[in-house]
Parts: structure tokens; sequence; C-alpha cells
């Protein structure tokens, strides 16, 4: 088996333990409520919930806990467009925080495969190509 295989299996095969792992966790631990007990706790700050709203929206997110109860409770409890732009704040932070992260943690996995291999990949990829990009 190549090198390509291996990764793929080893890959695959770490993608059902985790989503298995997730499952049977999700079975005894409570998740959806801790998500509605600190969403409920958050509620309760008045006009400091408007803004710690979206940060929990982002840990959420981050945290791979389920958001989608937080986007319907933002509606619910915030209205139709100011629960949308709460929410919408709580994803753009979430997604600013985790493409800081990967950038900081993969940067030099990435810098580590792409500069021994950089040219002899870009030029297989022009003769690929047909010479666009050179």
């Amino acid at each position: 088996m190549s090198k390509v295989g291996r990764a793929i299996c080893w890959q695959g095969g770490t993608l059902v333990i985790v989503v298995v792992l997730a499952i049977t966790l999700s079975r005894f631990l409570p998740i959806v409520s801790f998500v509605e007990t600190s969403q409920q706790r958050v509620m309760s700050w008045g006009a400091w919930g408007a803004v710690c709203y979206p940060l929990l929206f982002a840990a959420c997110n981050i945290l791979l806990l389920p958001g989608g109860i937080l986007a319907v409770g933002g509606g619910f409890f915030y209205g139709l467009w100011w629960g949308f732009l709460i929410v919408l704040v709580g994803n753009l932070i979430a997604t600013a925080i985790s493409f800081s992260l990967s950038r900081w943690i993969a940067r030099r996995w990435f810098q580590q495969k792409l500069s021994h291999n950089a040219m002899p990949w870009r030029l297989r990829w022009n003769a690929r190509a047909g010479k666009l990009f050179s």
C-alpha cells in the first residue's frame, strides 16, 4: 500500500472513531442541556447578553458544540433581525478565531511540506494545466 493509501486509511479510521466517540459521549453527557442552560444564563444578563451571546455562539462553533440551538434561540429571544445580526457576528468571530488557530497550528507543517517540493509541484501543475500559470 502506498503512503497516500495508508494516509487515507488512517484519516478514514480516525474519522470513524471520532464520530462513534461523539455519538457515544452525546448519549451519556448532557451537551444539549448544557448549551441551553448557558443560553438562559446569558439571556438573564440583560443588555450584556447581546454582547456576550455572539461570544457564546463563537465558543460553541469552535468547540464543535451544536450551534443550531443558539441560532434559533437568538432569533427567538432577540427577534428576527437582531437575532440574525447577533448570530452573524458570532459566526464571524468563530470563523476568525478558527482561521487564526489553524494558521498558527499548521503553519510549520505546511511550510515543511511546501518548501522542499514547491518547485517540482508547480512545474507538474503547469504541465497539466497547459502552462497557464508560468
